[in-house]
């Protein structure tokens, strides 16, 4: 998981995709693109390195209505041109962003929008959490859900990557303020979850 950009308030402004999704920092997230205009922000995104800041749509759906406020940056790690003009790409959650405000100049929407940092919450709190989320997963089975995340922050993205949950729900997980106040939450969810599931 690459760490956010630290020491300024400046917005940054960075290609927007809304979807139906919800992606975490650290996650591999696949893209099937068939829209002219997220065609021509993927090639965009490539020639400047910029990353697509992927966002949550609101369920309006309609390019008037904003995405919620806080999303993930993700960087594009592979690309696919398909004959008939669809791109296959793979993309990788990076950090969290807060949406300031939404540009459309250009034939796809770009966001303003202000880093957020990654407040692990009390030190202790968190990392007993982080020792009862894990009991949790191996209680159903799903140990490697983490097995390669290191301390409570890459926990609690881990495990709320692997969480098939509705999109409401990851958007809180995404939005909690602290490793510590996610991890809860995850154990809360974990906790009605048969070892079968």
């Amino acid at each position: 998981m690459v760490a956010p950009p630290q020491g300024t308030a400046v917005t940054e402004r960075i290609p927007l995709f809304p979807l139906d999704a919800v992606v975490f920092p650290g996650e591999a997230f696949p893209l099937h693109v068939f829209e002219e205009r997220y065609l021509v922000m993927l090639e965009d995104c490539e020639t400047k390195g910029l990353p697509v800041g992927v966002a949550l749509a609101r369920p309006e759906g309609e390019v008037e209505h904003p995405p919620v406020e806080v999303g993930t940056a993700c960087r594009i790690m592979a690309s696919e041109k398909l004959p008939d003009g669809r791109r296959i790409v793979l993309t990788a959650g990076e950090h969290r962003f807060r949406v300031r405000g939404v540009v459309s100049d250009r034939l796809y929407q770009e966001a303003d929008v202000e880093w957020l940092d990654e407040p692990l919450g009390d030190m202790d709190a968190a990392e007993r959490a982080e020792s009862r989320v894990r009991r949790e997963l191996a209680r159903i089975g799903a140990e490697p859900v983490a097995e390669d995340a290191e301390g409570p922050i890459e926990t609690s993205y881990a495990v709320a990557a692997a969480l098939e949950a509705p999109a409401t729900l990851r958007q809180r997980l995404l939005e909690s303020e602290s490793a510590e106040e996610r991890l809860e939450l995850e154990e809360a969810i974990l906790r009605q979850l048969a070892p079968d599931e």
